[in-house]
């Protein structure tokens, strides 16, 4: 009876230090009994997306290693100056620069930089930190649509629609950019009676590993050219040897158990598909029904899984990537990012959802009358 109750408590702590790795596992276990156990190990190979994985991988660490070069906090702080330490000014520019810093470097890594600069700047303006962290979560979930490189279900898509980077980033511009333009009116309208004309502290000048800078950059360019040519295992394998040459630290301080979460991801949602689609249970795989069905699902699963799930049942690829990627700046669920950036600050889940909803109402609406007026998205 002891081991029992010890097994227990050690399940308990498990689950509360790792809830989404926590309730993955015990999903796998539903889905291995669901699909029976040789059915389930028949389809591991075909629902394990490897290529996707081994870009994700490649991409969290050459995130990892700009973060620890000091690169991104250099170009925050460059940034921060020209605001002309007016509060507002610098609200929005450090928005501004977070979305476009995610569609390079994940939306997931962009937030270790920016969620500690929003708190920075929240105590130097005098004002609750709540919102520009929230700020933050949302430019970074954005931001991070617009290239297929800037979070985990765009590179999912990215892999399953066989477009270039180009004309996915094309296809993605008519979204990301628009949303991103209406979130800094959103913050100006919000801020504009707290934040006046008051003046910011100059930031502190930071010094950034030229070297890991410098080798972090060419490996970004690398995974995206050995993705576009179907070498995604290539990309993976330089990046790690080249940071077990050059820092270790970057391997010694990575987020296994997020690659872990993908990893399930992939089984338990790639599992379910087949299963809905073999008892002939389907969601709709284009116009204004995918695009609901897209936040919908997101809001309860998150837009990782969501998208996994559409893309076994064959849905358009570009409805599914504008309705998931509106739902990372919904209900906190709707994207591990907001989870990440709650985590890295003391920012409470009805503060961002006081923040970030009027805004995802709006931004869901907007593209839902496109898409039914047949306007999005872009096809060329």
């Amino acid at each position: 009876m002891g081991a029992v109750a010890r097994a227990v408590a050690a399940l308990r702590r498990f689950a509360s230090r790792e809830p989404l790795l926590a309730a993955l596992l015990a999903l796998l276990v539903v889905m291995v009994a669901a699909a029976g156990p040789l059915r389930f190990v028949r389809l591991l190979p075909v629902v394990v997306d490897v290529n996707s994985l081994c870009v994700i991988i490649g991409l969290m660490l050459v995130s990892r290693g700009l973060e620890l070069s000091g690169l991104l906090s250099l170009t925050a702080s460059r940034l921060l100056r020209l605001a002309r330490g007016r509060g507002l000014g610098a609200v929005i520019l450090l928005t501004l620069l977070c979305g476009f810093t995610a569609a390079v470097a994940m939306n997931d890594a962009s937030l270790f930089v920016y969620v500690p600069l929003a708190r920075a700047l929240s105590r130097i303006i005098g004002v609750g930190e709540e919102e520009p962290v929230v700020f933050m979560a949302m430019a970074a979930n954005i931001g991070s649509a617009l290239t297929p490189i800037g979070n985990p279900q765009n590179i999912i898509l990215w892999r399953y629609s066989g477009a270039s980077f180009l004309y996915f980033t094309y296809t993605m511009a008519w979204f990301s950019l628009p949303a991103l333009a209406m979130l800094l009116v959103y913050i100006l309208v919000r801020m504009r009676g707290v934040l006046g004309a008051g003046r910011v502290a100059p930031p502190p000048p930071v010094r950034p590993d030229r070297r890991l800078a410098a080798a972090s950059c060419i490996l970004l360019v690398l995974v995206i050219l050995l993705a576009e040519a179907g070498l995604q295992p290539l990309g993976l394998a330089l990046v790690l040897v080249a940071y077990l040459a050059i820092c270790r630290e970057v391997l010694r301080g990575f987020d296994y158990a997020l690659v872990a979460v993908f990893i399930l991801m992939f089984i338990d949602f790639g599992v379910a598909a087949r299963l809905m689609a073999s008892t002939g249970i389907m969601l709709p795989r284009s116009g204004l029904g995918l695009y609901a069905a897209s936040i919908l699902l997101s809001q309860v699963v998150s837009n990782v899984p969501a998208t996994i799930l559409l893309v076994g049942l064959h849905a358009d690829w570009r409805i599914t990537a504008l309705g998931v990627n509106v739902a990372g700046v919904g209900f906190v669920l709707g994207s591990l990012a907001n989870i990440i950036a709650l985590r890295l600050s003391c920012t409470r889940v009805r503060d961002y959802h006081r923040i970030a909803l009027p805004y995802f109402i709006l931004l869901t609406l907007l593209y839902g009358l496109l898409v039914w007026a047949a306007g999005y998205p872009p096809y060329g």
